[in-house]
């Protein structure tokens, strides 16, 4: 969906100054990252959060930009109750697929959305008998006689 920026701010530490971190899913180690709250005209007051990337990296307020949104309940710090409100990167197959049924209807043509695929193994053939080949006796080469 793309919305209007009203507001961006972006940080790297916690209210203490420590810096944001999450373990790394391979080594265990803590992996800073940024974390990025907007406010955007479709959403009014509300406070969208998500991580910072390359791909929003340069947002500015005013400027008009592609986001999935979605709410998540939780509790806050005391306990309360409370809706998150997220942004993440927009699937970018899932708009392709989008812009190419909006063309389609355009065209007049049926619209059909594309079925995830699926890996399938390759179709298994049965060993086959390998000829042997007979090879002469190996002889020794010696440096002179190589040329180069």
């Amino acid at each position: 969906m793309q919305v209007t920026l009203t507001q961006v701010n972006r940080y790297t530490t916690k209210q203490d100054g420590t810096p944001l971190t999450f373990p790394d899913k391979q080594t265990g180690q803590p992996k800073a990252y940024t974390s990025i709250r907007i406010k955007c005209q479709e959403y009014g007051d509300k406070v969208l959060s998500g991580f910072g990337g390359q791909w929003n990296a340069n947002w500015a307020p005013g400027m008009k930009v592609d986001i999935e949104y979605s709410e998540k309940p939780g509790t806050d710090r005391n306990g309360n109750a409370v809706t998150y409100y997220n942004f993440r990167k927009p699937n970018q197959l899932a708009a392709l697929e989008q812009r190419v049924i909006k063309i389609e209807q355009h065209l007049g043509l049926q619209a059909t959305p594309i079925a995830p695929q699926t890996p399938q193994a390759p179709p298994q053939t049965p060993p086959q008998q390998v000829d042997t080949v007979e090879y002469p006796e190996e002889e020794e080469i010696t440096p002179d006689q190589i040329p180069f």
